[in-house]
């Protein structure tokens, strides 16, 4: 008995289409890890990029505590200037006046004697008053030499000589005109001083 042929049915684009598809099914695979490369190498920058932000976060935030350290425990240093005032110049000494020469006028020479002060026998019942009231043992108690005159004002301040003075203060005897009496208060000092013929010259 012979076996009827079975008939076999070949398809001519068969092998096309499998090397169709198994590029197809390379070129995805190719696609895929290309994709997966370039996401490997996103995450793996990132992560760099992540660490970078960490560290400067903890730098700063470092920095931060340290100045607030510095700030808190550490007083700044205050420098204190002194201007020294500059001292005024000295002004220069103003030059004392010369002192003016007193105007002198020569009477010539008198007859100069000495009476004592408060003695009634040399004087009146007031023998320390003078011819004007003034209390001439006060006054020679002061150290001030006085005299009485006839021929001179109250007041007039008379060289009797190169080193006495008097200042009119009292009126001689009327006989006398031309002499100089010089008081004092020690009698036996006005005793000794005697007569005496002086140049007299009025002091103004």
């Amino acid at each position: 008995m012979t076996r009827p042929c079975s008939v076999i049915h070949s398809d001519p684009l068969a092998g096309i289409k499998r090397g169709v598809y198994t590029f197809s099914m390379i070129t995805n695979q190719q696609r895929a890890e290309a994709r997966q490369e370039v996401l490997d190498e996103v995450y793996k920058w990132a992560d760099r990029i992540g660490h970078w932000i960490y560290y400067v976060f903890i730098f700063v935030g470092f920095s931060v505590l340290l100045f607030l350290f510095i700030s808190a425990f550490i007083r700044p240093v205050t420098i204190q200037v002194t201007n020294t005032p500059t001292p005024a110049p000295t002004p220069a000494p103003t030059p004392a006046p010369t002192p003016t020469p007193p105007i002198t006028v020569s009477m010539g020479v008198r007859d100069v004697t000495s009476y004592t002060l408060g003695r009634v026998e040399e004087n009146d019942d007031s023998p320390c008053h003078g011819a004007w009231g003034d209390d001439l043992c006060a006054i020679a108690r002061q150290g001030i030499r006085t005299c009485a005159s006839n021929e001179f004002p109250k007041g007039t301040k008379l060289m009797l000589g190169d080193k006495m003075d008097c200042l009119v203060m009292d009126r001689t005897n009327s006989r006398y005109t031309n002499r100089v009496d010089v008081a004092d208060l020690d009698y036996q000092t006005a005793r000794r001083f005697g007569t005496q013929v002086l140049p007299v010259t009025i002091v103004k």
